[in-house]
């Protein structure tokens, strides 16, 4: 269920670049970039009337068309930011699912894992982005969108296998575990010595009421004493 959630992403990534490439009519349709007006914009080769959804053959480079398909480098960058939130989306809800489903699953497990799984994702979409702006790629109108699907692919199964081998979030899990543990030991030390200094008062306060008490009822024998024994000097 993990690798599932894991690489759920990906899948969606692919479908998009089969969507797109089927738009285009084929993988090797050729794009280029010309600024207008300080605008950027896309420029497609090929015969836009075989073309579905993209039928122009100029789009600015943030139009909704070239976003939504993934088309350029616009495109791409949308589609791995949005592809990035939809995986820490979808291995939150399965950590926290598994977590309340399973009795196993401690809190810093949660937390340990979570805070992995985002650093692996925040990794692998900054790679792909990286990759998918470079010129070489961005030649190809679905370039950029192919890039960040099989860079994103590539990040995580080869971060995935780091994370094994070198036990990075268990590690993290036992960190999280050593430091609760201290700040209960921590706890429990404060609540002592809270307990020595109220109990030392407290045997205080005992010891100066018994004195005092002792002392009265010496006081009130001793004037009952002169009270009932007669003086000889009368």
């Amino acid at each position: 269920m993990g690798a599932a959630a894991n690489f759920a992403p990906h899948a969606q990534g692919a479908a998009s670049v089969s969507r797109l490439v089927g738009d285009l009519g084929a993988v090797g349709v050729k794009a280029y970039y010309k600024t207008y007006g300080g605008n950027t914009h896309i420029i497609l080769k090929g015969n836009p009337r075989l073309r579905k959804v993209l039928t122009g053959t100029k789009y600015a480079a943030n139009n909704t068309k070239v976003v939504t398909m993934g088309l350029g480098k616009s495109g791409a960058i949308g589609a791995a930011k949005t592809g990035g939130l939809f995986s820490v989306a979808i291995m939150s809800s399965y950590r926290v699912a598994d977590y309340f489903l399973n009795d196993r699953t401690t809190l810093n497990q949660l937390i340990g894992s979570l805070a992995t799984d985002i650093t692996k994702i925040a990794i692998s979409t900054g790679l792909s982005i990286a990759l998918a702006t470079t010129e070489a790629v961005a030649v190809f109108a679905a370039g950029p969108l192919i890039a960040v699907v099989a860079i994103g692919f590539i990040a995580t199964v080869g971060l995935d296998y780091l994370d094994k081998k070198y036990k990075i979030t268990e590690k993290l899990v036992a960190a999280l575990d050593q430091a609760e543990q201290n700040l209960k030991n921590n706890i429990e030390e404060k609540k002592k010595e809270a307990l020595s200094v109220t109990g030392e008062a407290l045997g205080h306060v005992v010891d100066y009421t018994i004195e005092y008490g002792k002392r009265k009822i010496i006081n009130w024998i001793s004037e009952s004493t002169k009270r009932s024994v007669p003086s000889f000097g009368r």
